[in-house]
């Protein structure tokens, strides 16, 4: 979920929020996205089964809300808070670029502590199905591999957070 603002110096998000810098590339002024993927305001556990009485949340506790069909994503979304809607592809590849220009969010050559833009891959998330089921995240945005059992001494492939080049940090972005 994202909520778009007009462009000024500086903009305020909501709870659960973070700033990303717009992109001339895909035509976007900075705005505000969940930090944390969508979860049922009031419940802990994302797979119940829909109601359009649920209203989204950014939040580190509980897990995804994953039985929405993307229709219903749209319209909920709205609920989210003021002018917020469903990302759009513009927002979403300004995220990625954004990400592509942080150094932390490469493996580069890891076991010598050095990040590179452009070398090795950027950390996928949790995806390797281990746990099977979808993970909270944790408030400290340092345990990045929070839940999934692995640590960076595995290397950094399933590590859950990216960073932005305005140091903000989104979960789960790539895969949980």
């Amino acid at each position: 979920v994202s909520n778009n603002t007009s462009p000024v110096a500086t903009i305020t998000c909501p709870t659960g929020f973070i700033i990303v810098p717009g992109s001339s590339t895909y035509g976007t002024s900075d705005f505000c996205v969940m930090k944390y993927e969508a979860k049922i305001k009031d419940n802990d556990d994302g797979r119940q089964t829909y109601s359009s009485s649920f209203v989204p949340e950014s939040r580190a506790g509980g897990t995804p809300w994953v039985n929405i069909s993307q229709t219903n994503a749209i319209a909920e979304s709205q609920t989210a808070c003021s002018n917020c809607h469903l990302i759009t592809e513009a927002e979403w590849m300004t995220i990625a670029q954004n990400i592509l220009t942080v150094s932390l969010n490469w493996s580069g050559s890891a076991s010598e502590g050095k990040y590179v833009v452009g070398v090795g891959y950027i950390s996928r998330g949790h995806s390797d199905n281990n746990p099977t089921n979808s993970l909270a995240a944790s408030n400290d945005d340092n345990d990045g591999y929070f839940g999934t059992g692995n640590a960076l001494s595995a290397g950094p492939e399933q590590k859950r957070t990216l960073m932005l080049n305005n140091g903000e940090v989104i979960w789960d972005l790539s895969g949980n």
